[in-house]
């Protein structure tokens, strides 16, 4: 049994795992779009035509096939490679378009190439699914805790403060008027140790946080004070994930420390 981790998307092109070969479609009219339904690695793809007489013949990019169509470029799936190698420069698309205008009578073309996403038929085989191998497992929790990184996660379920949370649009600049939450209420007891916040709505944007005790006073935080002054809390849980992925250059963060 294999003890590799299983990737779920492949960055390279070149992973035989991720090979679809010979999926089958009939071209009816002229201009037509074969749709894969899936993003695939452009450079890969190869078309063939399948003969009256079961045989092929290969049909050529840019003459009777081509990718150049722009709502073909799978941009969400570009999207989703470069937030794991923001290097990744390749060119992914979910089909192609038959170039020719005219199409006198149906025909069958095999299409080939290598996905951008695992086939699920090319996981391990087990009674009932994949092989729950320990790499496997493990490549799970590992993109399990980046999704967390990118999406508000619940916290705690039995918080005092979770009954308030509301369901909020992802927020990508931090100026969002309807992402505002205004007056949320906190109850720290720092001698009793209860001095973390972990604002009920999620993550939280660093630059327009305000913290004020019942009686008024606006606590500062640590740009707030001068170098070496001690600040009255602490900005800390720094989500990469949702920073990464923001036009906002204050961060975004989980919690605070009083």
């Amino acid at each position: 049994m294999s003890t590799e981790a299983i990737n779920t998307t492949d960055l390279t092109g070149l992973d035989p795992d991720f090979q679809v070969v010979n999926k089958r479609f009939v071209v009816f009219q002229g201009f037509q779009i074969i749709d894969f339904e899936e993003p695939v690695f452009d450079g890969s793809i190869i078309v063939h035509r399948v003969n009256s007489d079961s045989t092929v013949t290969e049909l050529n990019r840019n003459q009777d096939w081509s990718t150049s169509l722009s709502t073909l470029k799978a941009t969400n799936a570009i999207s989703q490679a470069k937030l794991q190698d923001i290097s990744f420069s390749q060119n992914l698309v979910t089909g192609i378009q038959i170039t020719s205008g005219v199409v006198n009578s149906p025909f069958t073309i095999t299409v080939s190439y290598q996905a951008f996403n695992r086939p699920y038929n090319s996981y391990p085989a087990g009674t009932n699914g994949p092989v729950a191998t320990p790499a496997l497992m493990l490549h799970m929790l590992e993109h399990i805790n980046y999704l967390t990184s990118i999406t508000n996660p619940v916290g705690n379920p039995n918080a005092d403060t979770v009954s308030t949370a509301t369901v909020l649009e992802e927020d990508y600049t931090g100026y969002a008027t309807d992402n505002l939450i205004e007056d949320e209420i906190h109850i720290v007891n720092v001698p009793s140790n209860r001095f973390i916040v972990r604002p009920a709505n999620g993550s939280f944007y660093l630059h327009d946080l305000k913290l004020t005790l019942d009686d008024g006073t606006v606590l500062k935080g640590e740009n707030d004070v001068t170098a070496g002054a001690t600040p009255d809390y602490l900005v800390r849980g720094l989500n990469h994930g949702k920073t990464r992925v923001s036009s906002n250059k204050s961060g975004v963060y989980d919690y605070i420390v009083i």
